[in-house]
């Protein structure tokens, strides 16, 4: 069912930060959410240099050439892309950037529909709301996900996940 892939395939990213968060030095139980470890936080702030803003000030640097391999070798066709340099850069961004998404996805979690308008942006799409519960509990941590599906085309359908601090409530279409 698409809207099961899609919302397995939204709680991707916010899963494997959220989860990758403990290990990185964040504590917290229960509704307190995760706070920072106060040793962690003095650590990196004493670590931590001015900000600059003059780019006059910036040092020299070299970008890596994104199309040459890990050991040197050239990126020199679409196949040597796919099969070695890509999954070069997909590591990078999993061990730098964005960490790795568990494996299994938590057995209390729970997904409720609680708004839905098939008419959405004078009928061209179909607007959901998707309520996730990450304990199975009403009251416990969750996260509440706006899907936008247009109505018209083949399934399935490419999707965008984007991290929207304001609130769904701030979304106008």
């Amino acid at each position: 069912m698409i809207s099961n892939k899609l919302l397995i395939a939204s709680l991707a990213v916010f899963l494997a930060v959220s989860f990758h968060a403990g290990s990185l030095g964040f504590s917290g139980t229960g509704n307190d959410g995760w706070k920072a470890s106060p040793e962690l936080v003095n650590s990196l702030s004493k670590r931590r240099s001015e900000t600059n803003y003059d780019e006059q000030k910036v040092p020299k640097y070299t970008l890596p050439d994104s199309l040459v391999m890990s050991d040197g070798t050239k990126v020199s066709n679409a196949e040597a892309w796919r099969t070695r340099r890509r999954p070069e850069v997909l590591e990078l961004f999993r061990t730098h950037v964005y960490g790795r998404s568990p494996i299994n996805r938590p057995k209390d979690m729970s997904f409720k529909t609680f708004d839905l308008e098939r008419e959405a942006l004078g009928g061209l799409a179909t607007r959901k709301q998707v309520a996730v519960k990450f304990t199975g509990k009403e009251n416990g941590q969750g996260m509440d996900i706006l899907i936008y599906l247009p109505n018209a085309g083949r399934k399935p359908i490419p999707t965008f996940v984007i991290l929207n601090f304001g609130g769904n409530h701030t979304i106008n279409a």
